[in-house]
């Protein structure tokens, strides 16, 4: 059903031919899961729907939509990336420049309610991996593709606040050891 869902097999699982950095394992509800559109059966197409893969019942399920995304079947929400927060229990999802508004969003898989927050996290590049480190309480983004910046994204006060981090480049690092 392309208007609540990505396209989908007969068991309800995702056809997505590139899923880019949008899977994440959630230990609190043994799901596996895919946010927002990924390239599904060979498009581009998908919606801001959350689908999850329990482990233990062998079944997928749709989840809630991700706000402020379009929920008819585009590319909105292509090429962002996720993490895991262990202090939070939540899925952290950063849109690229394809996803409207460059949002970040948090979701939590126990309740499947999804929070959006738009303020200062636009510009970053397609294809940027995103981490969760519990030391800091903040997401790391790595741009790689156009652009050679680290940003942090603080998360510890419930106000994520964004920072680029000083950083040499892969050029520097790459020419350092020859290439």
């Amino acid at each position: 059903d392309l208007l609540t869902s990505t396209m989908n097999s007969p068991a309800n699982a995702p056809c997505a031919s590139h899923t880019y950095d949008l899977l994440e394992f959630a230990q609190t509800t043994n799901e596996f899961f895919k946010i927002g559109a990924t390239s599904d059966a060979g498009t581009t197409l998908g919606t801001s729907r959350v689908k999850a893969y329990n482990v233990l019942r062998g079944a997928w399920r749709t989840g809630t939509s991700i706000p402020g995304q379009n929920t008819l079947p585009d590319d909105d929400m292509e090429s962002g990336s996720t993490a895991w927060d262990s202090t939070r229990s939540l899925i952290w999802w950063h849109g690229s420049w394809r996803a409207s508004g460059n949002r970040l969003v948090s979701y939590n898989p126990a309740t499947d309610v999804a929070t959006a927050y738009s303020a200062g996290f636009g510009g970053m590049d397609i294809d940027s991996p995103m981490a969760y480190s519990p030391d800091i309480q903040a997401l790391v983004i790595v741009e790689g593709r156009s652009n050679e910046t680290v940003h942090a994204i603080d998360v510890s006060t419930g106000v994520p606040v964004r920072y680029e981090v000083p950083y040499s480049g892969m050029s520097d690092l790459l020419t350092q050891h020859g290439f």
